[in-house]
């Protein structure tokens, strides 16, 4: 997987937590990655891309869909019905970090939200902002409610003003 492009969707006036939306060059299936466990997570990561499953018994996720993973261990493991999680949970398990973003497979849509949700290494996605001199960064936040931590776009400080400005017309 190699970023395209990353961009952020502000949600400006509303309380919503802004997301990135990342654009690449193909995205992995499933049988690309090899999967490890600790408790109920199953996690993997292949070029910047991460996938994890939450599953300890059947159950009626996916629709109750069999998904076959491969395992770091080189055996194969059928997940019936498992849970998708997200990513402050499997970063609190220990896995990652990894940070929850929109995925664009096809760079010549270019309108709202045309791709599926996903996740990224927080590596993969800083070291896209820093090539490419971008305008916004991304830091950690920490619920304190739950101990779980994620990843979230902000404006850096130093261009702040300039775009307090711009919103209020000047």
């Amino acid at each position: 997987m190699r970023i395209l492009k990353v961009a952020v969707d502000w949600n400006f006036g509303y309380g919503n937590t802004p997301s990135l939306i990342v654009t690449i060059d193909k995205c992995l299936s499933t049988d690309k990655f090899k999967f490890v466990r600790k408790n109920e997570i199953y996690y993997a990561e292949n070029d910047g891309q991460v996938m994890f499953y939450s599953y300890n018994a059947p159950g009626g996720g996916f629709g109750g869909r069999t998904i076959t993973i491969n395992m770091a261990d080189g055996k194969c493991k059928d997940l019936i019905g498992p849970w998708s999680s997200r990513s402050s949970y499997v970063n609190m398990m220990g896995f990652g970090p990894s940070i929850d973003v929109q995925f664009k497979c096809d760079p010549s849509l270019n309108h709202g939200r045309t791709g599926m949700p996903g996740h990224c290494t927080v590596k993969s996605v800083k070291d896209y902002l820093d090539r490419n001199n971008a305008h916004f960064e991304i830091y950690k936040y920490i619920d304190t409610d739950d101990g779980e931590f994620s990843w979230r776009p902000r404006l850096k400080p130093e261009l702040l003003d300039h775009y307090i400005a711009k919103l209020k017309g000047g």
